[in-house]
């Protein structure tokens, strides 16, 4: 766990490793987060908003809070930029820091740092 809280939240990675790093991102938010995707082009993945989930059906829940994440990748020289967010869809919503950096450690690494340890 140590690990991932270290890791930044906007990180780069050679040019060569982008479409798997991107593949790992998509993984991530599909199979951790508690909102379910609404966006993904070849520069973001986005869940839905979370001020508007009283209307969207959540993925499997344990907790009232749900998590959002935004993951996007720019291209920078003979890198790619990817930058991870995640915010809680209400008040309370402690973990969203945690999360983010348990995603970033994931995408940048393929190792989840600590899938107990995701809020969902």
């Amino acid at each position: 766990m140590t690990l991932a809280m270290a890791t930044p939240l906007e990180f780069t990675v050679h040019r060569s490793r982008g479409l798997e790093t991107w593949d790992r991102a998509l993984t991530f938010v599909d199979r951790y987060g508690s909102m379910k995707l609404r966006s993904v082009t070849e520069s973001v993945i986005q869940t839905y908003d979370t001020q508007a989930q009283a209307q969207v059906p959540p993925n499997e829940t344990t907790t009232p809070v749900r998590y959002g994440y935004t993951v996007s990748r720019t291209a920078v020289a003979d890198s790619i930029r990817i930058e991870v967010n995640c915010v809680a869809g209400a008040p309370g919503g402690t973990e969203a820091g945690k999360n983010a950096h348990i995603a970033a450690y994931y995408i940048l690494t393929g190792n989840i740092a600590c899938a107990r340890c995701i809020a969902r």
